[in-house]
């Protein structure tokens, strides 16, 4: 057993970090796409089907070029509130930012607080739709009237 000690330390220490698999949160928005449309632009965010993946694109204002695919943490809230909390990191795996977005599925608002490299925060707040269709509102979130960005195109 001593001899297998620095082996699986070898292994651990040289495997990347995409190598292992996520563990799934128990997130009740895994499998949609959403639509948070801030002051400053809107994301579209898929939750992927293994349940601590996400992935986001800016479709529309500053937001555009802004898009990851990152691993979330999800933490309930209360009854229609979730809040998920994320590490972005640009293509050389260096942090961009560290990101907690707090869902209210009871008022179908996204709250999003995020760092810059220098340490600032940024603060952004408008309404979310879940499961968005790319081509019309949802009926889940009465008072919305976002359009689709792009004329529905969501490779933008």
């Amino acid at each position: 057993m001593r001899t297998l000690r620095p082996l699986v330390a070898l292994i651990l220490a040289c495997a990347p970090l995409g190598a292992w698999a996520c563990s799934p949160t128990g997130y009740p928005g895994t499998g949609q796409t959403m639509l948070s449309d801030f002051d400053t632009g809107a994301f579209l965010i898929r939750f992927h089907d293994d349940g601590c993946t996400a992935s986001f694109w800016g479709v529309s204002g500053d937001a555009i070029g802004n898009n990851n695919t990152v691993e979330y943490a999800y933490t309930p809230m209360g009854k229609g509130i979730h809040k998920l909390t994320w590490v972005a990191f640009n293509p050389e795996k260096v942090v961009l930012a560290n990101v907690v977005h707090v869902q209210n599925w009871n008022t179908c608002m996204g709250y999003t607080s995020f760092s810059r490299p220098d340490m600032t925060f940024v603060h952004w707040q408008g309404p979310q739709i879940r499961n968005w269709d790319s081509t019309s509102n949802s009926g889940a979130c009465p008072g919305t009237a976002m359009s689709p960005p792009n004329g529905g195109d969501l490779a933008g």
